[in-house]
C-alpha cells in the first residue's frame, strides 16, 4: 500500500515549514478543510497537520486522498496528544464511505508506516491518557473513568505488545461491564476508541490466561 523506501532525515530538521500552507495542494487543502471543520481542529494542530503533509508526502503512494490525510491526522494527533480516534477521523475523511472497516484499514496503514520510520510509537498517550481524553466526550461516570484507567495501567505493566487503544477500550469495557451501564457491549466500547471486538476479546483472553480475570 506504502512506498517502502524513505530517507533517514524524515525526522529530521525541517527548514522549510514555514510555507506549508502555500505548498500544499489543491486536493489536499480541500480535504485539510473539510476535516478540520468536521473535527473542530484547533489551528495549531492544522498548521502541525500541514508540516506533516509536506513531510510526509513523497513516501506514501496507492492509497486515496482522503486516506492518506486520514493516516496523517491520525498520526499528528498522537504527536500531539489529541484524543482523537481512528474512527472519528475516518468519519471526518470520508464520510461517504459505509465500509467501516475498509476506512479504518486504509487510514490506519499509513499511520502505521510514518509511526514506524518516525518513532512515534515511543510517545504514544498511555491507556490511562487515551480514557481520560475521551472522558468528557462519551459523559464516562467519574467512577467508572477512575476504575477503568486502574485497570488500564494495571494492564499495561503486565501484558506486552498489544495496542494502547486496544487495553484502553478493554479497560473501559470491563469497568463499565462492573458497573452495569451503557458500556457494557464490546461494539460500543470498540466504537468509542476505533479498535475492534476482536482485539478486545483477544485481550481478555490473554488475561484470562494470565490469571488476571
Amino acid at each position: 500500500i506504502l512506498g517502502s523506501s524513505i530517507n533517514n532525515d524524515v525526522g529530521g530538521n525541517m527548514s522549510s515549514r514555514g510555507a506549508s500552507v502555500e505548498r500544499l495542494t489543491r486536493i489536499e487543502q480541500i480535504y485539510v478543510s473539510d476535516a478540520a471543520r468536521r473535527l473542530r481542529l484547533e489551528d495549531e494542530f492544522v498548521k502541525k497537520l500541514e508540516e506533516n503533509i509536506n513531510r510526509f508526502r513523497p513516501y506514501i503512494r496507492g492509497v486515496p486522498g482522503w486516506a492518506k490525510i486520514g493516516g496523517i491526522i491520525l498520526y499528528t494527533a498522537r504527536e500531539l496528544g489529541y484524543p482523537l480516534t481512528i474512527d472519528e477521523v475516518a468519519r471526518a475523511c470520508n464520510p461517504e464511505l459505509t465500509r467501516k472497516r475498509l476506512r479504518r484499514k486504509l487510514i490506519y496503514s499509513v499511520y502505521n508506516k510514518l509511526a514506524g520510520i518516525s518513532g512515534l510509537r515511543g510517545v504514544t498517550p498511555r491507556a490511562s491518557e487515551i480514557l481520560e481524553g475521551i472522558a468528557e466526550k462519551y459523559n464516562i461516570p467519574k467512577s467508572v473513568l477512575k476504575r477503568a484507567k486502574a485497570l488500564a495501567d494495571r494492564i499495561e505493566r503486565e501484558v506486552s505488545s498489544v495496542s494502547r487503544v486496544t487495553i484502553a477500550a478493554t479497560s473501559l469495557y470491563l469497568a463499565g461491564r462492573t458497573k452495569r451501564l451503557k458500556y457494557y457491549k464490546q461494539s460500543d466500547v470498540a466504537e468509542m476508541l476505533g479498535t475492534t471486538e476482536t482485539s478486545i476479546r483477544n485481550l481478555m483472553r490473554r488475561l484470562r490466561e494470565m490469571g488476571r480475570l
